[in-house]
């Protein structure tokens, strides 16, 4: 990946031995020393896919902590139940480091275990960087996008957050993702997800931003086509005003740019159509959004 810093990993943590499942970077650039941001990936990168984003955290000044919640010993291995207190102990951690303020910088189904660990635990974090953000937890998939299980993405101490129902089979659901992607020449579920968010008659499912005591800025881009992030994000702030929320809220969009909004070029990004139609527009607006994600963290956090 061209112009992509290369780290080194000061310490790894397990479920057997620490509760929690990570890395943790320590910057070699001086910077703002008792901040630190937890990086969570998205539903199908995993953990490999948040290290150039977490280099390019690290290259200025801060110091950052990827953390597993799926697919790793002691997780589970499908996007179901996935357990939200693992950030909470990870920030525990950092705490105990002597970190004052922890951030948590989520993107797609990382931001809703974000928001949902920031609700559980307000007193740990106070920042949080939601990247094409989810609007509410949903059933729990197979990994990879081979299909839906019963029960819920995310539990609390084993205890299973209300979702939003796909409201068919693993069968039906494979084949209308790749129907729509044919349709739509692009990596494409938004029509899945809208369906479920609209069906969904129970309000607890929606993630609890105004639970959360941190500030908080979303990013989305106007292209998206795997969740409606513009409208989720819009749908928040409106929330989160009507809420009185006190802290620092902004929500940064993107014409040009598609659901992962990363600070980097990958031949791998091609399989989204925004990549293909807008190469120049978007690499500027990605750099952009990281520029804008950078001032947040130092201003407004």
């Amino acid at each position: 990946m061209p112009g992509q810093f290369s780290i080194s990993p000061d310490k790894e943590f397990s479920m057997k031995t620490d509760g929690f499942s990570g890395i943790f970077y320590k910057s070699p650039y001086k910077g703002t020393k008792n901040k630190v941001l937890i990086i969570l990936c998205g539903s199908s990168g995993g953990r490999i896919s948040m290290v150039p984003v977490t280099g390019y955290f690290c290259k200025r000044g801060l110091d950052c902590m990827i953390v597993d919640y799926y697919g790793r010993d002691g997780l589970p291995k499908d996007l179901k139940n996935m357990p939200v207190e693992v950030v909470g102990a990870a920030a525990k951690w950092l705490r105990n480091q002597g970190y004052k303020k922890i951030g948590v910088y989520g993107i797609s189904m990382g931001t809703a275990i974000a928001v949902l660990a920031a609700a559980a635990f307000p007193e740990l974090i106070s920042c949080l960087i939601l990247v094409s953000p989810m609007y509410m937890v949903t059933q729990a998939e197979k990994r990879n996008d081979n299909g839906v299980l019963d029960g819920s993405s995310f539990a609390l101490y084993g205890t299973p957050y209300p979702y939003a129902q796909w409201r068919m089979s693993s069968l039906k659901f494979n084949l209308t993702y790749y129907r729509d992607c044919l349709i739509h020449r692009d990596l494409y579920c938004k029509n899945i997800v809208e369906r479920a968010y609209s069906n969904c008659e129970d309000t607890r499912a929606i993630l609890p931003v105004e639970k959360a005591r941190a500030s908080i800025l979303f990013v989305s881009g106007s292209l998206d086509s795997m969740i409606p992030t513009d409208d989720t994000c819009r749908k928040f702030m409106n929330t989160l005003d009507e809420k009185g929320y006190p802290y620092t809220h902004k929500h940064l969009n993107y014409e040009h740019l598609g659901h992962v909004i990363v600070p980097f070029r990958s031949p791998v990004l091609k399989a989204f159509r925004s990549e293909r139609m807008y190469p120049v527009r978007g690499d500027k607006e990605k750099k952009q959004a990281y520029r804008e994600i950078t001032r947040f963290l130092k201003y407004n956090w």
